[in-house]
């Protein structure tokens, strides 16, 4: 299968910027999404997998009819895509796990700290020279989670939790790294078929061993999340991000990330009633500009013949 057709790259405006805003709206209700379903994490995640795996495979096989080309995925996307797709399940069963633990605040903004712990592997793994302002972006990312964490009354706070999110971020990064690969010879619709197909069965084996009998006992409400995870955040708007990387500059996205976990600890204090301290708010404001000095950083504003790391923006949720 083919890869997209690059495009005109732009900075800042076109329908690539749109998909990209519009993505991350819906990604950013992943988090309290998954709270409120009043599910094991792990349980939401898998469900979500499945429907959005469908749903891809599904879009094939009509693309195929519609246009006279494959129907199903070939064996080299499931070879390309399935590593990538097994890492990304930890990825959201670690999150969506850790989301229904700790504050939502917790979760998305120790979730924002990925590019910053891009640069350490970057450098080690792609032998990649790492600009000082970027290790001062971090250490004062850093210094802005602790702000977040420190502010939160101890009783609505779990350290299992945030050690989650933590691992959810862990297991991002090494997706990122492997997917660079999967991304660069498939294009949008090959590669989430296969990826999300892996997903789904790596949060199954998860689910089984940490609560089998939760996996059916979803409440209305769950059943009704899982539904709109899938559809959302699991189709739309990863589709949406796949499809816009060829399109609009790996900075361009990656600073529209920034609107994710603000938006995400909005949908919460909304949703869910979570109210955050102004100490809070100021460790919100500190985090997510030292990111955007960090992706500034790491990132050029055109795209590279030969991009040694593959900036995609944290998609949790």
């Amino acid at each position: 299968m083919a890869r997209d057709t690059p495009r005109e790259w732009t900075a800042g405006r076109g329908p690539g910027v749109a998909a990209v805003v519009t993505a991350f709206v819906g990604l950013s209700l992943g988090s309290t999404l998954a709270k409120s379903s009043g599910s094991p994490g792990v349980v939401v995640a898998f469900w979500r997998f499945l429907i959005a795996a469908v749903l891809w495979h599904a879009w094939i096989a009509i693309r195929g009819v519609r246009t006279g080309s494959v129907r199903a995925v070939d064996v080299r996307a499931w070879r390309a895509a399935t590593v990538p797709g097994i890492v990304f399940g930890v990825n959201l069963a670690c999150f969506f796990t850790g989301a229904t633990r700790t504050p939502i605040a917790h979760a998305e903004f120790i979730s924002a700290l990925t590019p910053v712990v891009l640069i350490p592997v970057a450098a080690i793994v792609l032998k990649e020279r790492v600009q000082r302002v970027a290790i001062a972006g971090g250490a004062v990312a850093l210094a802005g989670v602790m702000l977040i964490l420190g502010q939160t009354p101890s009783e609505s706070t779990s350290l299992d939790g945030d050690m989650l999110v933590v691992g959810a971020v862990a297991a991002w990064v090494v997706y990122l790294m492997t997917a660079k690969s999967a991304r660069a010879r498939l294009d949008t619709a090959a590669f989430m078929a296969v990826m999300t197909t892996a997903a789904c069965l790596t949060a199954l084996v998860i689910a089984l061993v940490v609560d089998p009998g939760a996996m059916v006992g979803l409440t209305a409400t769950g059943w009704a999340v899982v539904a709109v995870l899938a559809v959302t955040a699991g189709t739309i708007s990863h589709g949406l991000l796949a499809w816009a990387q060829s399109r609009v500059a790996v900075g361009t996205i990656s600073m529209l990330q920034l609107a994710q976990p603000g938006l995400g600890v909005l949908w919460a204090a909304t949703l869910l009633g979570e109210a955050d301290t102004l100490v809070q708010v100021l460790g919100m404001v500190i985090v997510l500009g030292a990111v955007r000095v960090v992706c500034h950083a790491m990132v050029p504003t055109a795209p590279p013949r030969r991009p040694a790391v593959d900036m995609e923006p944290a998609v949790t949720g």
